[in-house]
């Protein structure tokens, strides 16, 4: 079961559907991921200065 399954039981599923909320998925992914890359690369400087 996933969440959106749980969340939902009554809305039956389509093709669109589970599509679109695996795009969503990847999308959050992306971010969080080139978040975390971003969030790397800038603390990255501050270190070598303080060092």
């Amino acid at each position: 079961m996933t969440p959106e399954t749980v969340m939902a039981p009554k809305t039956i599923m389509t093709s669109k559907t589970v599509k679109a909320v695996k795009t969503v998925k990847k999308a959050a992914e992306a971010t969080k991921a080139l978040k975390t890359a971003t969030t790397k690369e800038a603390s990255a400087p501050k270190r070598t200065k303080l060092a």
